[in-house]
């Protein structure tokens, strides 16, 4: 079919606004080709810049505020003037700190702000402040979730500690656990983290967060009934991790031939992104759970170098390498930001699901991957180059 036709048969069945726009582009030519067009199937980033909306926003008084031709850089931008007013909001509503009991009335999820006859969108959240909970404006609603659910667990061990702590307390490997972690912290560094853990999975764990004091009342009550449970889960798991991990650095530093050195490096690299100080509360329970299989595909990586494997393995990691470099360096560049991306960190966990296809076949991974739906991935971060 000739593409300027098609072009033209599916601007007549397009409707503004009507959902995504690569959405409705795969249906319409979906129903013209007779075959299954994914939105997946298009490559924003080939678009030359001349075919790309050029988006210019202004205030009331017609001062541009930002331009560009992709909306999330607009965005950033705007964010990036907007986000050091944020804690100067001269609203006790939303800039509270020392917080240490639910008597700030309602959470809602979304309020509008004014700044220089710019209408913004900004996202209340709770933040952890260690001995008790700041309440700030977030700039998007992935970043307020995320630090939310940091300041409710504090909120929570501030009111039930005394019906967490005796569990961990008086554990009876918590030494033997400490010294398995003692790269990042002391025996008491990880009382608290596992108190923190207890508290994520007993009383937030599958369940909505809270937006008003009698939600926070309701989810106390039910989460005090779960920390037993809890406490089974996340030991074991803790300690098969960090067993794991620690077995992985003794076998690191006994590698011995100059032909591996790149493959370490790569593996050392990987264990920097896994075992952040933070690495327990920062990561889902359900990415937790894979990290035995993690460690495991690294230990099965290793075993295969030492049997001479070592030209299939460069091969291997000449698959993930840039992907895992060009990743590391966007991850940096959101930290320093303070942005928090969902697509980024979904990308982050498929790069160690295609680590463990790599490497480990045989251990499975908990969703397809290749290198191509990695790159799909990519290229709609709209990141590359």
């Amino acid at each position: 079919v000739p593409v300027p036709d098609t072009a033209r048969q599916v601007l007549r069945e397009l409707r503004y606004p009507n959902g995504c726009l690569l959405t409705s582009l795969a249906q319409s030519l979906t129903r013209i080709a007779g075959a299954t067009i994914s939105p997946d199937a298009f490559r924003l980033s080939q678009v030359p810049d001349p075919l790309r909306m050029r988006i210019r926003v202004v205030d009331a008084t017609g001062r541009e505020l930002a331009i560009g031709r992709d909306l999330a850089s607009v965005r950033k931008q705007l964010w990036a003037d907007a986000q050091p007013t944020w804690q100067a909001i001269d609203d006790a509503r939303f800039n509270r700190q020392h917080i240490t009991t639910w008597d700030f009335g309602d959470l809602p999820e979304r309020v509008e702000v004014s700044r220089g006859g710019l209408v913004l969108a900004a996202y209340p959240a709770l933040i952890d402040a260690g001995a008790s909970v700041s309440l700030q404006l977030a700039s998007t609603p992935d970043a307020a979730l995320l630090q939310t659910r940091g300041g409710l667990r504090r909120l929570i061990l501030l009111a039930a500690a005394s019906d967490i702590e005796p569990h961990i307390e008086w554990l009876p490997g918590l030494g033997e656990l400490a010294a398995l972690g003692d790269d990042l912290g002391d025996r008491e560094y990880w009382k608290a983290r596992l108190l923190e853990l207890v508290a994520d999975r007993a009383f937030l764990e599958g369940q909505p967060l809270p937006r008003s004091q009698p939600m926070f009342e309701r989810m106390l009550a039910t989460g005090r009934e779960r920390v037993g449970l809890a406490v089974q889960d996340v030991v074991p798991l803790a300690t098969l991790i960090l067993e794991s991990g620690a077995a992985v650095r003794r076998e690191l530093r006994a590698v011995a031939s100059s032909a591996w050195l790149y493959a370490v490096a790569d593996i050392e690299s990987q264990l920097a992104e896994l075992f952040p100080p933070d690495f327990l509360l920062a990561t889902t329970w359900r990415q937790l759970q894979s990290y035995p299989r993690y460690l495991r595909a690294i230990q099965w990586r290793l075993e295969r170098l030492a049997s001479g494997n070592v030209a299939r393995d460069r091969q291997w990691f000449a698959e993930i390498d840039a992907r895992w470099a060009a990743f590391r360096e966007l991850a940096a560049q959101y930290q320093r930001e303070g942005i928090h991306d969902a697509g980024l960190v979904h990308y982050r966990w498929l790069l160690e699901e295609f680590r463990v296809s790599l490497f480990a076949q045989q251990l499975g991974t908990l969703t397809p991957v290749s290198g191509k739906r990695l790159d799909q991935l990519w290229a709609k971060l709209g990141s590359i180059g």
